[in-house]
């Protein structure tokens, strides 16, 4: 009876030893990037390259084209989508050369919250740059996700880009 007790124990052990050595609630084929203490879980492509930074990664050293994360906390004269996204376009104006704004407001959903969806393109030190934003609601803080990629390469990752989206979560 000890024999089997401890076999039965030894099992227990082994299996709790296996299963902690996967993330638990991160979906195949994906590894989580979201710092601790984050309203939220990003999960980029096993197979990209976390950014060190921000929460994010990268394809890799030879295509940057990557996905990141951020926050901001609205203020009283920017209590909309629509209205942070003026803001933004205001000042990516001023910052991109031949800023150019190519889908503006589709409506979508990130981590079972509305969004809004931006794709835009500029330069920026002579190198021209592709971006799709999408922007959420959640509690009191808008939250960014941003693809940036160069013009030649953006398409190459719609579906990696479009698995990200979708298994973004909200805490």
């Amino acid at each position: 009876m000890k024999k089997i007790i401890s076999a039965i124990i030894l099992a227990a052990l082994c299996f709790a030893l296996i299963a902690c050595g996967n993330d638990a609630g991160v979906p195949d084929g994906m590894q989580d990037v979201s710092s601790d203490g984050v309203a939220y879980s990003l999960y980029i492509p096993a197979t990209w390259n976390p950014s060190h930074d921000v929460d994010g990664g990268y394809y890799s050293q030879d295509d940057k084209s990557g996905v990141s994360v951020t926050s901001y906390y609205p203020e009283l004269d920017t209590p909309s989508i629509a209205a942070y996204w003026e803001m933004c376009k205001e000042s990516y104006g001023a910052t991109y050369d031949n800023f150019k704004v190519i889908e503006e407001a589709k409506e979508i959903v990130l981590g079972g919250k509305a969004a809004a969806s931006y794709i835009f393109e500029g330069e920026m030190a002579g190198q021209a740059l592709k971006y799709r934003q999408i922007i959420a609601v959640h509690g009191d803080k808008f939250y960014i996700m941003t693809y940036t990629s160069t013009p030649e390469n953006y398409e190459l990752h719609e579906t990696e880009l479009q698995a990200i989206i979708d298994n973004f979560k909200f805490k």
